[in-house]
This record gives C-alpha cells, sequence and structure tokens, in this order.
C-alpha cells in the first residue's frame, strides 16, 4: 500500500492517476474523501497533518509513502508555514516510523537554494532566503534524518495545464503588466516530468535530487507567453515593476519569477533515470490554450 498527501492537488493528481495506471494501491490523505472519485485501487481516508491520530491510522499498512502536502506560500506567515511544512512533516514521520514504513518520497523544492548566481547542484550552498524555504529545508532535513530511506526531490517551479500560480501570472500579462528587465535566467519543470521523478523515485535513490528543465533567459520565457496570449510584451525598469507588483499584493510573485534560477539535474539522471521530456514551447502553449479556454474567475486579484 502507498499513502499519497496532497494527492488531489496540481501535482498530486496526475501522479496518483499514473500511480492507478501501474495498479498501485494507494491511499490519499485528504480532508474530504467524499470530495474523491471512487477508483479500483484507490482508497481515501480523512486525515490532516495536525492530526497526529489521523496520521497514525492512515499509515496502517503502508510500505511506502509520498509526501507532496505543504503549505506553498510566499506570503504567509513563518509561524503557519513551520507548523503545516515542519510540525506537519514530523507528524506524518512519526507515524511513518510506528508502521514501519520502508520507504518516503518527499517534495522539497528549490526554494532550498534561495537566489543562486551560477548552476547549482545538491551539494551547493543552502540558503532559502523566505520563510517558505526555510520551512522546506527543515522538514527536508526532518525526512532525511529519520532512518527511513528517503528521497527529497527538490522541485523547480511547476507549470502545465490547471496551474493556478501560472494562471495568476498569464492573467497578470494580459491586463498589461509589464516584466522587469532582468538579466536572469528562469527553469521551469513541466508537470508531467515532475510526476516521472516521483514515479522514477519510488524504487531507487536516496538523498536530495533537484528536478527541473530547461534554464532560459527570464526574458525569453516572458516573450514565450506574450506571444502565445497574442500581446506585446511589455518589458520596463526593475524598480517600476517591483513597486508596482508590491502594490498589487504581488510583490512575491514576481521576485520568485524572476530570481536567477539555474539547477544541475545530472544526479537525477545518473541515479534515477530522470530526464525530462516536456518540449517548453509546446507545453507552453498548451497551458496559454488552456487558460484561454477555460479563464479564471474575473475577479480582483
Amino acid at each position: 500500500m502507498l499513502l499519497v498527501t496532497g494527492g488531489t492537488g496540481f501535482i498530486g493528481t496526475p501522479l496518483v492517476e499514473s500511480l492507478l495506471r501501474q495498479g498501485k494501491q494507494v491511499r490519499l490523505l485528504c480532508r474530504d474523501p467524499a470530495r474523491v472519485r471512487k477508483r479500483v485501487h484507490l482508497e481515501a481516508v480523512r486525515g490532516d497533518l495536525l492530526d497526529p491520530a489521523s496520521l497514525a491510522a492512515a499509515c496502517k499498512g503502508v510500505d511506502q509513502v509520498i509526501h507532496l502536502a505543504a503549505l506553498i506560500s510566499y506570503t504567509h506567515g513563518r509561524e503557519q508555514l513551520f507548523q503545516v511544512n515542519v510540525e506537519g512533516t514530523r507528524n506524518l514521520l512519526a507515524a511513518a516510523q510506528a508502521a514501519k514504513v520502508k520507504r518516503i518520497v518527499f517534495a522539497s523544492s528549490v526554494a532550498v537554494y534561495g537566489h543562486v548566481t551560477s548552476r547549482v547542484d545538491e551539494q551547493g550552498p543552502l540558503r532559502p532566503d523566505t520563510p517558505y524555504g526555510e520551512s522546506k529545508l527543515l522538514a527536508e532535513r526532518e525526512i532525511l534524518a529519520s532512518g527511513i530511506p528517503a528521497v527529497a526531490l527538490r522541485i523547480g517551479p511547476v507549470y502545465g495545464e490547471g496551474s493556478q500560480i501560472f494562471a495568476s501570472i498569464l492573467k497578470m500579462l494580459e491586463r498589461g503588466f509589464p516584466v522587469p528587465r532582468v538579466q536572469t535566467n528562469i527553469s521551469l519543470v513541466h508537470v508531467s516530468d515532475v510526476v516521472q521523478a516521483f514515479l522514477l523515485a519510488l524504487r531507487k535513490g536516496e538523498g536530495p535530487y533537484n528536478i527541473a528543465g530547461d534554464t532560459m533567459p527570464f526574458l525569453d520565457m516572458a516573450a514565450l507567453f506574450c506571444k502565445e496570449l497574442g500581446i506585446p510584451l511589455k518589458v520596463r525598469p526593475p524598480w517600476l515593476v517591483f513597486s508596482a507588483a508590491k502594490l498589487m499584493g504581488k510583490g512575491h510573485l514576481v521576485r520568485t519569477l524572476t530570481i536567477n534560477r539555474d539547477y544541475d539535474c545530472s544526479r537525477a539522471g545518473r541515479e534515477l533515470g530522470f530526464a525530462p521530456t516536456a518540449r517548453t514551447g509546446s507545453m507552453v502553449t498548451q497551458m496559454v490554450a488552456s487558460y484561454k479556454a477555460h479563464p479564471p474567475e474575473r475577479r480582483p486579484d
């Protein structure tokens, strides 16, 4: 039996579908099991990372755990982030240890590196510069020190159809919001390649692995988004864009997208067999087409 936390989210939904296609017996930990469609080999149980009793019940008879559930935010306070991402992970680990779980695959983040000045591998300095990054680093350390064989996937920004974050970005661009004139790189990873990484990590590997896609100049990526939206790319001085974003309550989002990103994934290739297959251009085309067909609610951000 395989337990998945966060299995109804943007990454979790296609991951669970892939696991079921492989014939895996999957148990989902979720707050509302009634909302999960009943499927062969799929069991949904009520639980929460902050409820140790529910975690103990969810881990009974489980051999492997995929831990996706987390508070992903650059605006929530440190206390709330640490409560969910760190204390919640500790609660899950205690239940997994009691149930003698044999393997854990954890969704960590490249946020553990903070801003990087050059290509960074898993041995690079860990200098998270946000409370979110700090919480993911502490949770990762708890996982890897638990005594249970574990993999921590340090995942780059994930894009694809259904991404709420990128829907928000596309909405901003569509409304004419400019991008900053920066000389940074960006490394996005498609959700299908993240799913691939999890499936591989269930079978082999141990420790941290970078999971990212192609690296390209940020302005090239912004131009690609605007091209697919059918709008001109507006580039303005960074100070102006960051000030406007802050006034809109989007300062953290714009900053996160525009810091330099360049991640070496060769270790994941060697040890896991990870090889991204998504082509950025065609996947962005699909994502923007889906956004146009199903635009987010037209409400103030």
